[in-house]
């Protein structure tokens, strides 16, 4: 069965709480929110609204196919409007007019005979058959996302019809976490997310660097800061780590423990998921007073299912402090850069021959799972052609790294590194023991001189990819102002950019000849340290960062969030988050199509004028509602492969049959694949979106399809793993997501 979800039941009454803090900002911002420029009414939205829609049919046969519904999409500038709704009765033209009454279900619209006119309670209109009257629907207030804001009822002698009304607001709503919408306390900092497989479900898995706890074990009040605590970003050997259970909304603690594990920080590693489900975490903080207890060498492995969670994997042999890891087609983890130490804050130390910027490690290491063996350092081999630097050049932490699939399923799969403000590219060879990564001999510099990685981090996602398209798209956004070009500045005043640019790669063409970066669009507000979040729909949500500065050291936060359209390839406004989100904040998106937002410390350092600590470390959780859960009733899957299960495990090159029901439905339905993320530092390492190729549709009735699909052809569109299956209406409308693991064999 399908987990439960953080979405209201379908009732229209069920609107957000005006008593909540939450609630009120949102029903302000609502009730100044409500111009329809849009209008969709019945079962089929996208061929409604191309053309003039039908009335709606108050007595006659539409009125027994049961509840229709309007969509009022409100702009962007919070302007309403009331809308035209047509309503006619049966019957021949030479009969007497007949009484039409129509009530609100909830109060949320307001409706009238004229335009500028609602009336209170309800409506008598009268209408001779064949002329349709008008009814004019105005927006009030906005009820709860997931569900219609009305339902509207129409009487007339012969039936009763209903009508829910769905008032979309342009930029959606970030609403607290929890299912009443406060914010969510989820008892840890979540600077590391990941979204892993527990039971029959899933559980957001989070760490952070070690505050000091009481004989107790309960965190120690800070002395000078109320509500917060004595933190601990430099405590070695200590790790703090929960998971949250995403039905229940609780957490758990999920320590290392075991005989064999001495508890490690692993606060700064990289993580990415393995084929089985489990997660690998690579590296982790490093402190030169206590270089003795390595702990950010170490390779360690989260188990949802374990009794201790933890594993104690091999160690590197190098300080990995910001690697990234990536999930390889075969199977295999890279393990690539990272630095040995971290930033001094003191421009003499940190360019000194041992110092931050001069001890990146320029090299990358295997794990295979199946043996639980790594690359040895000695044998770790080169990621970046030295010889391709310009002098003053170093390479840079988290470095984005995206598989993407080869010109044939015979071809070798195409490997990106996206770091500061360039690209380079690869071919990955399965065959190589070691040596798996082919490189050309070329950097694709972007239009921008400014770094998008640490200090100065923007962030990068692999737009969604398309079946047997030979062209993919990564996209960038944010970071250091376009203009510097000084990527070693570490001050407080320093600007970021509102800048994006999109990576073309069209493997058709050799990788040493491709059109590289191009500018896209552009958003509202300059922002660094910043997450972007592939949504159910494809869409891109670009949220929280700060507009100066850098990770230690950053002011005014950004809490507007921003969408990319992918296929406009431009940005539009999304709504105001409720709690700053800056350094160290996260992003997962969630099987029931919200993105949950978490985290953030602010800033390590002191404010240069003030003196006063820029630590605000947030234990909270808000999540972002996207338009498409206000547009209109959902799609549900209802089986996969003729099985209803919380788990499906599917091959590849398969053709799969979907049940699908929803009055949103139509031949133009698609189906996705969204691969479990993980996330931490404005880098998601895992994302992936995944257009599937449809085959064939067939309705059958009451609202019920049958979809045919294919998975992915290779693990290079697709790599092993855990992945949200979902179906998107052709109103965009995406069905909450059941699971499925891709997996060489696999079962229908």
């Amino acid at each position: 069965m399908p987990h439960s979800s953080l979405l209201p039941e379908e009732n229209p009454h069920d609107e957000i709480p005006e008593t909540s803090p939450v609630g009120r900002r949102v029903l302000l911002a609502g009730a100044l929110s409500v111009t329809a420029s849009g209008l969709l009414i019945g079962a089929v939205p996208q061929a409604a609204a191309a053309r003039s829609f039908e009335p709606v049919d108050a007595d006659g046969p539409q009125a027994l196919l049961g509840r229709r519904w309007v969509h009022l999409k409100l702009d962007e500038n919070g302007r309403g409007a009331p809308v035209r709704v047509p309503l006619r009765v049966s019957g021949s033209a030479r009969a007497e007019a007949a009484e039409i009454r129509v009530t609100s279900t909830t109060g949320l619209t307001r409706i009238g005979t004229e335009r500028d006119k609602p009336e209170d309670g309800g409506v008598t209109l009268r209408a001779t058959p064949g002329s349709p009257t008008e009814l004019w629907v105005t927006p009030h207030k906005l009820g709860s996302p997931g569900v219609p804001a009305d339902r509207l009822e129409i009487r007339t002698r012969q039936a009763t019809t209903m009508v829910d009304v769905w008032i979309e607001p342009a930029g959606g709503r970030w609403l607290g976490a929890a299912r009443d919408h406060q914010l969510l306390d989820l008892e840890i900092v979540a600077v590391h997310a990941a979204l892993v497989r527990e039971g029959d479900g899933v559980e957001v898995i989070m760490w952070s660097p070690s505050r000091e706890m009481d004989a107790a074990g309960n965190p120690i009040p800070h002395p000078d800061r109320p509500d917060k605590w004595v933190w601990k970003p430099f405590h070695m050997g200590a790790l703090e780590a929960r998971a949250l259970d995403i039905d229940t909304l609780k957490t758990r603690k999920r320590p290392m423990t075991g005989d064999d594990l001495t508890p490690k920080n692993i606060f700064c590693g990289g993580h990415a998921h393995l084929p089985d489900g489990r997660l690998l975490v690579a590296g982790g903080h490093v402190d030169p007073s206590h270089q003795g207890l390595e702990d950010g060498q170490g390779v360690h492995l989260y188990d949802a299912n374990g009794a201790n969670g933890w594993s104690k994997g091999p160690q590197m042999g190098v300080n990995r402090w910001y690697p990234t890891v990536t999930t390889m087609p075969d199977g295999r983890m890279l393990i690539a850069g990272g630095n040995r130490t971290n930033p001094a804050r003191r421009k003499s130390k940190d360019n000194a021959r041992d110092g931050y910027w001069n001890s990146f490690n320029n090299n990358y290491q295997v794990y295979d799972p199946a043996s639980g063996s790594l690359t040895p350092l000695a044998q770790a081999n080169e990621l970046i052609d030295p010889t391709l630097l310009k002098q003053d050049e170093r390479l840079a932490t988290y470095p984005n790294i995206f598989v993407l699939p080869g010109r044939t399923t015979a071809s070798l799969p195409v490997v990106a590194v996206v770091e500061s403000n360039r690209a380079w590219l690869y071919q990955y060879d399965e065959t190589m023991d070691d040596t798996v990564l082919v490189p050309e001999r070329v950097v694709y510099p972007m239009r921008g001189k400014g770094s998008r990685s640490y200090p100065t981090y923007g962030s990068n996602v692999l737009l969604p990819l398309r079946p047997g398209a030979p062209r993919h798209r990564i996209l960038v956004v944010g970071g250091q102002h376009e203009e510097q070009t000084d990527h070693r500045l570490l001050t407080f005043e320093q600007k970021s950019t509102a800048t994006a640019e999109v990576l073309d790669i069209d493997v058709h063409q050799p990788l040493g000849r491709q059109k590289g970066w191009r500018r896209v669009g552009g958003m509202s507000h300059p922002r660094q340290l910043c997450d972007s979040t592939l949504m159910a729909d494809g869409t891109v949500l670009v949220s929280g960062g700060s507009e100066e500065g850098w990770g230690d050291m950053n002011r005014l936060p950004v809490l507007d969030s921003e969408i990319f359209d992918p296929d406009t390839e431009t940005f539009r406004p999304a709504a105001s988050a409720l709690t700053e989100r800056r350094y160290h904040s996260t992003a997962l998106l969630q099987p029931d199509g919200t993105v949950l937002k978490a985290g953030s410390t602010g800033g390590f350092a002191g404010d240069p004028d003030t003196g006063e600590s820029l630590v605000d470390e947030h234990t909270t959780a808000e999540r972002y509602y996207p338009p498409y859960l206000w547009r209109g009733p959902r799609p549900t899957i209802t089986a996969v492969a003729d099985a209803d299960t919380p788990w499906f495990t599917l091959g590849y090159n398969q053709t799969i049959g979907l049940q699908v029901r929803g009055p949103g439905l139509d031949a133009r339905s698609r189906v996705a694949l969204i691969r479990f993320g993980s996330t931490t530092h404005g880098n998601n390492m895992d994302q992936r979106y995944v257009w599937l190729r449809t085959l064939a549709q067939d309705p059958d009735a009451y609202e019920r399809w049958t979809i045919q699909f294919r998975t992915p052809e290779t693990p290079a569109v697709a790599p092993l793993g855990n992945y949200m299956l979902v179906v998107v209406d052709s109103n965009g409308v995406p069905s909450p997501a059941r699971f499925v693991q891709l997996a060489h064999g696999g079962t229908q």
